[in-house]
This record gives C-alpha cells, structure tokens and sequence, in this order.
C-alpha cells in the first residue's frame, strides 16, 4: 500500500493516472454485489451550446426539482483552481475516497463525480424521479457532453414513452439529443423526434436531404415523391418548394425512360451519334441545362411530343428563350450542325419573309462558334449580323476575320484605318487583294 501512495509523487503517475478509475478487487471490502461501475467517456459526444436564455427558463420551470449549481461546483473558484484542489486531495487520500463512491449516489454528486472526470454509477439511479433529477442537475451545469451522457442512459432504462414524454419537458435536453441523432445518423428516430415536438417542415427538409442521397434512381424517384405527399404537399410552411420538388420529380421521370432507352440504342448501334460523340456519362441525376443540352446533342430531330425532344423539354420546365438557345448553340456547335444553327436564328418577319434574330446576340454566337473552331466563313456570316459598327470590328480583328475587318472599315468610311490594316495582312494574300480593291472604289466618300 504504502508503494502505491508513494508513486504518487512522480511525475509518470500524473500523465499516466491523470483519469482514475478502480477495480473492486483492489479494495479491502467485498463489493462484489454492486452494479459496474459505468465508464462513459465523453470527449466523442457530440454537443452544442444552449443559450443563457434557454437555460434561464428551464431553471425556473424545474426548480422544484433542481438542486443549485452553487451546491455542485463552487462558483467562486475558477474551474482550474478546482482541478488543482481535486488533484491535491486525491494525492493526500488516493484510495480511500473512491470507498465512498457506492454512498455517494445523490445527483448533486454523481454529476459533480462526471464534471471532475471521476469514477462514477448511473446504475444506482432506479426510480423515475431520480433519474430525472440527474438530468435536471446536469441541465443546470450546462455541459453539453454530460446531457448527452445522461440522456442516453435514460433511453436505455426507461420505457420509450415515458422516456420520450419526459425528455421533450426540457428543450435544453432535447436540443442536444436531436444534434446527438443527427451527428450519429440516427435519422429514423431522429425524423420521428422532429414531427412529435411539431417541427414538421425541418422533418420534411430532413426526409428531402435523405432522398437526393439515395444513389439509386428508382428508389430515389419514389422517396421523392413520398416525400412530396407526406411533407411539400400538406406543410404550408413547405408549400413554396412544392412547386421546385414537382418540376425536380419530373425531371427524374423524364431522364429515367431516357437513359434506358439510350443505352439500348448505343449497344445496338442505331443512333450514328453515339459513335460520333460517345456518351460520357449517365443522364440520370443531372440538372435541367444539363438535360437539354444532352438532347440537343442527341436528339435535336425529335418531334416535341417525344420524351426526349428539346423542345419538349423548354416546355415542360419553362426555360426562358435564352436559356434554350444558349443551350441548343453549344450542343449544335459541337455537332458541326451548321445548317441547324442557322435555322434555330431563322424568323418569320411581317411580310412572311425570314430574318436573323438572335435573342442572346450575335456576338455571344461569334464567341460560342470560335470556341468550338468553326470554319471562318461560318464565324464570318454571323460576324457580319453584330450589332454596332464598332463591336463588330474589334470582334472581327480578335477573330482575324479579315474579309469582314475590311467591309466594317468600308462602312465605317475609314480609309486611314485600311491603310493601317494594309500592312498586317500578308502581301499579295486574298485578304490583302480584297482590301486594294476597297481602297480603289471609287463610290465610297471616305471621311478622312
């Protein structure tokens, strides 16, 4: 005995006993009959703060239970200080204090046992009132770790009514359960906690989240759709996204029929375009744009009463005239369809005639096709629909589309500006020759 006290003294036992707990065989006594000791380790558990506010109002509602926070800890003292007087006395009496664990089994003293990081029983807590005036002492402490510690024994000795019909009288309490659920996934119980303290539109975020999770498609679709029923559907608060989760659902419906019917078709070889630009990956799961474009790419010759039509598409999920030819130009640009192009410009006019309309601007159709290094007589026809002389012709020169540089610089009557592009252009070149017959008409009135 007296070489256990002594080790005391060394600097070793302190890094390696700083966490002192006891076996029963050490003692002098038989405690052979008590329940084991209960070993909880709190560092993993997760918890969260709970406002001065909140406590405030649970320390009035259960004071008739509550024993002061005065009487387990002593606020005077800093929680350092305490530790260090702790420390002392456990050098001074190392082994007979903890004799006296199995009679200290008031709430005051075990939660006073959990704070200081002690050896201590939760077993000896039987009745329901005990139980819960240990809860309602730690609730006063406000140790996120000990709530949690000690809202888990409950759950695990008590009834489930009678443990959830208690637990929800103390928000503190329940606040840090649900965060105790969410961070150990426990969402099952976790959505049935949320919808009996009536917190329904965060049951039905809960449930949207756990869906778009799901990795397979099918199941996903049905989830959502329950999801839809059960939550979007009857919460009022949740009513503004019903109208988001109807169109995301029918979206899902659209992509699945889709990709069956595509990965037939590239297996088979009936589609020439899955051998030109093999697909990169499955449709299913991905955005509106992303859908579109995929059937622009695709299946831009589809009537619109087809599944898979893109202008089925623009209809169905209201896509904005930009938003589609944005869309169908990339897809179509990629394809080299540039006859497509042209007729996804063309408009009828008031005579019944055709004209070039571009709701994006012709000038973001220059940037698109350069991009994806269209032949210079295509960029050439569109650069020469850019509004405004003078976008034009700085288009025209970052592009090196010389034919337009010239007929810009022709309209613009700028005949110094000729002479100064003269003398970029290779000698004797196409370009050079048509620019030295610009500078020789005689029907232009140049302004300088």
């Amino acid at each position: 005995m007296a070489e256990k006290i002594n080790g005391f003294d060394s600097e070793e036992y302190w890094h390696e006993k700083l966490e002192i707990t006891f076996d029963f065989d050490d003692n002098e006594e038989d405690f052979t009959t008590v329940v084991p000791t209960s070993k909880i380790k709190f560092s993993h558990l997760p918890h969260k703060d709970v406002s001065a506010n909140t406590a405030n109002e649970l320390t009035t509602s259960h004071s008739s239970e509550k024993v002061g926070f005065d009487a387990v800890v002593d606020s005077s003292l800093p929680s350092t200080q305490l530790i260090e007087d702790h420390l002392i006395s456990m050098k001074l009496e190392p082994r007979s204090s903890l004799k006296d664990i199995k009679n200290q089994t008031s709430p005051i003293h075990t939660v006073k046992r959990m704070v200081l990081g002690q050896s201590f029983f939760l077993e000896h807590f039987k009745s329901k009132k005990a139980k819960f005036q240990l809860l309602d002492c730690a609730i006063q402490i406000k140790d996120g770790s000990i709530i949690t510690a000690i809202v888990l024994f409950l759950k695990r000795t008590l009834k489930q009514s009678v443990f959830i019909q208690e637990v929800l009288q103390r928000p503190e309490a329940v606040s840090h359960y649900l965060y105790y659920l969410k961070s150990s996934s426990e969402f099952r119980e976790l959505l049935d906690l949320l919808v009996l303290l009536g917190r329904t539109d965060e049951a039905g975020m809960l449930n949207y989240k756990l869906a778009i999770k799901t990795a397979q498609p099918e199941k996903k679709l049905k989830l959502l759709q329950h999801c839809q029923r059960n939550h979007f559907q009857s919460d009022p608060s949740l009513s503004m996204y019903f109208h988001l989760l109807s169109e995301q659902i029918s979206l899902l419906e659209r992509q699945l029929p889709i990709e069956e019917n595509d990965i037939r078709q590239e297996k088979e070889g009936i589609n020439s375009v899955f051998q030109e630009i093999p697909r990169p990956a499955s449709l299913v799961n991905n955005s509106v744009i992303t859908t579109l474009y995929y059937c622009c790419l695709y299946h831009w010759e589809l009537p619109e009463n087809n599944f898979a039509s893109p202008q089925a598409i623009k209809k169905a999920h209201q896509l904005t005239d930009k938003q589609f030819v944005w869309t169908a130009l990339g897809a179509l640009t990629q394809r080299q369809q540039w006859k497509e192009i042209e007729n996804l410009f063309q408009s009828k006019s008031w005579l019944g005639g055709t004209k070039m309309r571009c709701c994006i601007g012709f000038d973001k159709v220059v940037d698109v096709l350069c991009l994806h290094k269209a032949p210079i007589e295509v960029v050439a026809k569109y650069l020469k629909l850019v509004d405004g002389l003078e976008k034009r012709l700085n288009l025209a020169k970052k592009y090196k589309c010389h034919q337009v540089v010239v007929d810009t610089l022709v309209l613009m009557k700028d005949r110094l500006g000729l002479e100064d592009y003269k003398q970029k252009l290779l000698p004797h070149s196409t370009e050079h020759l048509y620019l030295q017959e610009a500078l020789r008409a005689s029907t232009i009135k140049w302004k300088n």
